[in-house]
């Protein structure tokens, strides 16, 4: 259990009816659009700004500055209290930990921010697809929520401060319905869809390519005469895989719901390969954490084993990206990557982590390698099929 900072707070301000500071504008009610927020305004450094800053800065009418000052006001005392709470609960969920199964602990996390409304997603999401148990989210029971609820509100109930902000302190559980993993049509692999059918209704399929962009672009030729062309993988496919009955269902832009609808309306009938190279995940980055990341994963490969009971399926971690080690969504790839690998089992499912092998020494990945430290470019693609090509021909025969 986790009580996370909460930096905006004392640097970003939310000025209701009267001023509004998000994401570097600032304004006015009642007056003109939103204008840039000057740094001269934040010039003091970390903490609210001045009320002689806001003068200066924003040229305040006289007005103006008479019904933001009380709010200013209020709300450095707010900000002192939420450093206060924050140091408290810090010390009280580490208290509270003990109650929690340990399976249960990384799921759930304090948070010290007003509520929020539900997480942006997909509009028609589709049924929630089967997840082995090797990747499946603990998901704490009613009767296990009333308990922690109970907890917490028995460590409220003795102290002023959690007393006062008592909707401050939540405990959430992860989502019922992981969106990673249902059966979700996503707008870029529609327009696709209908020719994979096709040719999965021809069958004569010996090896099968399915995932995003990064799988998708294995089919890209890049500009002529441009020397190791970015996001390019033709040559290098013709050079290794061109002799193979083989097949890409790889989506630019997919996710692993789009994956799991492709397979269960078409993409996944009427052929039998021999083996199967997946990798996915990286686009649900944006909207979901590496455990949910990894139930759609591990969707995936039980909607392929279902599908193609004699397939052996190569299971690729998923690709570092970013600008070094501590990229956000390089380590929730990271993380994702770490419970997938429990798939493997060395009869229909091979784990493979290639990951290092786009790296420089210090965790960063060079431009020709992966021109938008993203998707690689032909260098890259080279050093992908040199990496999987024997085990890919073992899986085969």
């Amino acid at each position: 259990m986790k009580a996370p900072t909460h930096p905006s707070a004392p640097r970003f301000l939310s000025l209701v009816c009267a001023l509004t500071v998000a994401t570097g504008s600032v304004r006015i009610a009642n007056a003109q659009p939103a204008t840039p927020f000057p740094a001269a305004a934040l010039a003091a450094g970390p903490g609210l700004p001045s009320i002689e800053n806001l003068t200066t800065a924003l040229n305040l009418t006289t007005a103006q500055i008479a019904t933001i000052k009380p709010i200013l006001a209020d709300l450095d005392v707010a900000s002192k209290n939420l450093t206060k709470l924050q140091e408290t609960v810090t010390g009280l969920t580490n208290k509270l930990s003990p109650i929690l199964t340990v399976a249960q602990r990384p799921q759930l996390t304090a948070v010290l921010t007003p509520a929020r409304g539900a997480r942006g997603g997909q509009t028609q999401t589709g049924p929630s697809a089967p997840v082995p148990p090797q990747v499946a989210i603990p998901r704490p029971t009613p009767a296990e929520l009333a308990q922690i609820n109970t907890t917490l509100d028995a460590f409220s109930a003795s102290n002023p401060l959690l007393k006062k902000y008592p909707a401050i302190i939540t405990v959430t559980p992860p989502r019922a319905v992981n969106v990673a993993a249902t059966y979700t049509a996503t707008g870029v692999r529609n327009p696709r869809h209908q020719a994979f059918v096709d040719i999965a209704k021809k069958g004569d399929i010996d090896l099968l390519f399915d995932g995003d962009s990064i799988t998708d672009f294995w089919r890209n030729s890049g500009r002529a005469g441009v020397e190791n062309p970015p996001m390019a993988g033709k040559a290098v496919f013709d050079k290794y895989f061109g002799s193979l009955k083989a097949a890409n269902f790889a989506v630019s832009g997919d996710m692993t719901q789009g994956v799991l609808w492709g397979l269960q309306n078409g993409e996944g009938q009427g052929f039998s390969p021999k083996a199967i190279m997946l990798m996915i995940g990286t686009n649900n980055t944006a909207a979901n954490t590496g455990p949910e990341i990894a139930e759609g994963v591990g969707a995936i490969v039980q909607e392929m084993r279902k599908d193609f009971p004699n397939a052996k399926i190569l299971l690729l971690a998923i690709f570092p990206r970013g600008t070094g080690p501590t990229d956000a969504n390089r380590l929730k790839n990271e993380e994702a990557n770490k419970i997938i690998a429990r798939l493997h089992d060395g009869q229909h499912v091979f784990f493979m982590d290639i990951g290092s092998k786009f790296l420089s020494p210090d965790g960063t990945i060079a431009r020709d390698i992966m021109s938008d430290q993203l998707h690689p470019t032909e260098k890259g693609y080279e050093i992908w099929a040199v990496a999987v090509k024997d085990k890919l021909s073992e899986l085969m025969k």
